[in-house]
């Protein structure tokens, strides 16, 4: 929100709001992966060296671009056709999205043993 905030507010210069709110977005989204990966979901994934956090890292990221998609269409559905207050139409924008990352993100990015059911099946040959 803060993020939003000042891309929208403080800014010398206008963006277009998509742009802001993407920029808001991928700003938490790279902030909630780190939180996520070294205190929620540190048992989970029980690998940790490069390679299987960058694999989480970009598992991550492309689930929370739907999210960020969903947060784009919530928030211009809110604002700019019903006109509701910004603000509050991006704190509905951001719940949801989060509704979609934490749902499919608990299952995918950070399912325990994925990363080593995959590295088996690799050096298995399936």
């Amino acid at each position: 929100m803060v993020v939003l905030y000042l891309l929208v507010e403080r800014l010398p210069f206008p963006l277009p709001l998509w742009s802001c709110k993407t920029a808001a977005a991928l700003t938490a989204m790279v902030n909630n992966f780190f939180i996520n990966d070294r205190w929620t979901f540190q048992d989970c994934h029980g690998i940790h060296n490069r390679e299987h956090h960058f694999a989480r890292l970009i598992r991550f990221v492309l689930i929370c671009s739907v999210g960020l998609g969903i947060a784009v269409v919530t928030l211009y559905l809110l604002y700019r056709s019903i006109g509701m207050n910004l603000y509050v139409s991006n704190g509905i924008a951001i719940i949801t999205a989060a509704w979609w990352n934490y749902s499919v993100s608990s299952r995918y990015a950070w399912k325990p043993g994925l990363d080593l059911e995959r590295r088996q099946r690799v050096n298995t040959g399936g």
